[in-house]
C-alpha cells in the first residue's frame, strides 16, 4: 500500500514536504515501512528540522524499553564516551527533567528498539538510527516540569532516521549536526510484534 501526503511547515507560508509512505507486510507479520520526504516551496527559509522519522503511539502497558545503541541520552553532537550495546530501562526512566521541558532521552547510533509488557507481547522496530520513548507529547505546552500532562493510555516511540543535535551553552547547533530542511530523505523501517518468549526476555531473538 502506498500513501501520499503533504505536511505543511508551521508558520511558514509556501513551504511544505511531500511524503510517500509505502507499507508491505510479509508472512511473519513484519511490516516494512518505506518513507520518502521531499521538500517543496520555500523550505530554505526554515533554519533546520528537529527530526525526520516516525512517531508511534504504543499502549502504555508496554512500559519496558530496550534498545541496541548508546546507553546514555545522546545526540549526533553529544555522544563521545557513551558505550554502544544492548540496553534496558523503563519508559519512565527515560524522562530527563530539564528546567524547561524539551526533547529528551534520545539514543543515537541505534540498530533496534522495543517496547514490551515483559509477559506476552510488544513491538520491535528496526532501521532507525535514533530512538527515544516518552510518556509526554505536549512538551512545548509546559514551561516547567510540574505542568507536564502525561499521555492518557499510550507512550510515544520516536523511530528517527535523523535527529538534530543539541549544541552546547552558549553555542547553537552546528550546521553539520542539523537535519537540513532542503534535502530529500528516504529510509525504511521494519516493525513486528514480539513473541511471548521475546517479551519475557526483553530482547529480540538473536539480539
Amino acid at each position: 500500500m502506498i500513501v501520499d501526503s503533504r505536511v505543511a511547515a508551521p508558520d511558514v507560508a509556501g513551504a511544505w514536504f511531500d511524503q510517500t509512505m509505502t507499507y508491505a507486510v510479509d508472512r511473519t507479520g513484519t511490516l516494512s515501512l518505506g518513507n520518502r520526504v521531499i521538500p517543496q516551496g520555500s523550505v530554505r527559509t526554515l533554519p533546520y528540522l528537529p527530526r525526520i522519522g516516525v512517531s508511534l503511539a504504543v499502549p502504555d502497558r508496554y512500559d519496558r524499553f530496550a534498545w541496541y545503541g548508546r546507553k546514555a541520552e545522546s545526540y549526533v553532537d553529544r555522544k563521545d564516551g557513551t558505550p554502544i550495546g544492548v540496553q534496558s530501562s523503563t519508559v519512565d526512566e527515560q524522562y530527563v527533567e530539564y528546567h524547561r521541558p524539551q526533547d529528551h532521552g534520545n539514543h543515537t547510533d541505534s540498530r533496534w528498539a522495543l517496547l514490551t509488557d515483559g509477559r506476552a507481547g510488544g513491538l520491535l522496530v528496526g532501521g532507525a538510527s535514533d530512538v527515544s520513548v516518552t510518556p509526554f507529547d505536549d512538551l512545548d505546552r509546559a514551561a516547567y516540569p510540574f505542568q507536564l500532562q502525561r499521555n492518557k493510555g499510550w507512550f510515544t516511540l520516536h523511530a528517527s532516521h535523523a535527529v538534530t543535535g543539541v549544541g552546547d551553552t552558549p553555542n547553537p547547533v552546528r550546521e553539520r549536526s542539523q537535519v537540513q530542511p532542503d534535502s530529500t530523505y528516504e529510509y525504511t523501517l521494519s516493525l513486528r510484534p514480539l513473541t511471548a518468549q521475546e517479551a519475557r526476555a526483553g530482547l529480540p531473538t538473536g539480539g
